[in-house]
């Protein structure tokens, strides 16, 4: 994939998950409530995609300052073992717990498969990106949860 497509694609994604998220912390049940904004990503802080990723989502969402965004980092570009990727997904998954957050984002395969799906039909809204497989696999029938996929043809991912 050319080095356009893949800037225009990380455009795409991140315009969809800010104006998801806009619209779903803006509703009118929620207009004045402080509300948590929990981000988890699969690789470490350190990543490029992970700061371009952040970046967008914090920059479009910071003039709402009734927002608290909190990062997690599933680190698993460093942690190799399964065992290890569970154990520290279960600390992140206990901290979100805490935080009790309106909207959990997470971006990547790891963290969709450790972290969001701890998440599915709750009163968390859950936005996942970066999602690589055929969108049948991986079981998205909650009405919390939203997910964007990365496929090469855009009409593909509009028609599902």
């Amino acid at each position: 994939m050319s080095i356009k497509k893949i800037f225009l694609s990380f455009c795409l994604i991140a315009t969809l998950l800010t104006t998801m998220a806009a619209n779903i912390i803006t509703s009118k049940a929620y207009a004045s409530e402080q509300k948590t904004i929990c981000i988890v990503h699969s690789y470490n802080e350190n990543s490029p995609w992970v700061i371009d990723f952040s970046s967008a989502i914090e920059d479009d969402l910071a003039s709402n300052k009734d927002l608290i965004i909190k990062n997690y980092y599933l680190e698993t570009d460093t942690i190799f073992t399964d065992d290890q990727k569970l154990n520290y997904s279960t600390e992140i998954k206990e901290n979100i717990e805490k935080d009790n957050p309106y909207l959990l984002i997470c971006s990547d395969e790891d963290a969709f498969h450790y972290v969001a799906r701890n998440f599915f039909d709750t009163d968390i809204y859950v936005i996942v990106s970066g999602l690589n497989g055929d969108p049948i696999d991986y079981d998205l029938v909650y009405n919390n949860v939203f997910a964007v996929f990365e496929q090469e043809s855009i009409t593909a991912s509009i028609e599902f």
